[in-house]
């Protein structure tokens, strides 16, 4: 499948399947407006920032279990918890891998004016990144579905599936600036309400990521079971 065509039908899906996006996402949406409400200076901020994380990781499970496994139990924290814990780990590893060089870049920029130097540490930042997502993201769907993970293997083994994933978040990545762009012309004067509509579209943007994830996912086992 190409690119759109994988975008699209996770478009669909989601919204024939509403009622099951709607209980997979509702606790982490409520997370997200009580989060409205925590000041960075309040005691309660970091708790916060933990307990969202953990809810975040449960409705990626949850989307990841119900499009690859059809698995529509999505409260049960019994099943979930090890898998939280371990999606936890290796969601935070590929983090530290894609943003991690980042992080180096800004150090880099600290330490040196030498514009020259400055060029070399972005283009090695951009580099591993372009190459450390898509080679390694199908790792997460395979956490969700509780298979054998061996993290790195997955370099090789993503061979013809990373330009897909490459592309599907850059089409709606850019489709989300878009909007995002525009409701800030439209709602100029209504901060609270950009707000709420503008945290409302990356929640649904997140969703199609990661059922698209979910649909490369499918796609990539199935040519595994050919070679």
């Amino acid at each position: 499948m190409k690119t759109t065509q994988i975008i699209t039908s996770q478009i669909k899906y989601i919204i024939e399947s509403a009622s099951d996006f709607t209980k997979i996402c509702l606790p982490y949406a409520l997370i997200v407006i009580v989060g409205l409400y925590i000041a960075e200076s309040s005691i309660y901020y970091y708790p916060y920032v933990i307990i969202e994380s953990l809810v975040l990781a449960l409705m990626v499970i949850n989307i990841h279990r119900h499009i690859i496994l059809n698995d529509k139990n999505y409260y049960s924290l019994s099943q979930r918890l090890k898998l939280i814990l371990i999606y936890f780990c290796y969601s935070g590893l590929l983090t530290v891998l894609c943003i991690g060089s980042f992080l180096f870049l800004l150090v880099a920029y600290q330490i040196t004016d030498n514009i020259i130097i400055q060029l070399i540490f972005f283009a090695t930042a951009i580099l591993v990144f372009l190459f450390a997502y898509p080679s390694l993201v199908l790792n997460l769907p395979m956490v969700a579905a509780g298979e054998k993970i061996k993290f790195f293997q997955m370099w090789k083994l993503s061979k013809g599936f990373k330009l897909t994933l490459f592309l599907q978040i850059l089409f709606i990545g850019i489709f989300f600036m878009i909007i995002l762009g525009l409701l800030s012309f439209i709602l100029a004067n209504s901060p609270v309400l950009f707000t709420l509509i503008s945290k409302f579209l990356g929640l649904v943007i997140y969703v199609l990521i990661v059922a698209c994830l979910s649909k490369t996912y499918l796609l990539w086992k199935e040519s595994q079971t050919l070679e």
